[in-house]
């Protein structure tokens, strides 16, 4: 019979939880600190949770435009490629939550910086 196991994660002071991944392959399951999985067969599931450093990441102010990044007073390819880094995990590229460039690159204010978003900043550019 399945039964359901959660993960918990708290980053220490100083980090930021990035991601559950799976422990063999690197390949990110869940940006969230709560995992919850369902175990349907016996046997041994590995998962480990990463965290970055706070002095990693990149923490840039904005005017409070959803897409200015930067907070240069423009949606343009710069914020682009500032959002690209922060998705492909760039080190130092980090985009710090809480901070008004987190919020102007959470385009559809979901809590997280994912495709989605890039595919909504992409839109707003080209509109």
């Amino acid at each position: 019979m399945p039964s359901n196991v959660t993960l918990t994660a708290t980053p220490d002071d100083g980090f930021l939880f990035d991601g559950w991944y799976d422990y063999y392959n690197d390949i990110k399951i869940s940006d969230d600190s709560t995992y919850t999985l369902s175990v349907t067969s016996p046997g041994s599931y590995h998962y480990i949770a990463k965290f970055i450093s706070i002095s990693e990441t990149t923490t840039i102010m904005t005017d409070g435009t959803k897409g200015d990044i930067n907070g240069d007073g423009k949606v343009n390819g710069m914020d682009l490629l500032l959002m690209k880094q922060h998705i492909l995990d760039v080190p130092g590229k980090k985009i710090a939550e809480g901070t008004e460039a987190f919020w102007a690159a959470d385009m559809n204010d979901d809590g997280r910086i994912n495709g989605m978003d890039l595919l909504l900043l992409k839109k707003k550019i080209l509109t």
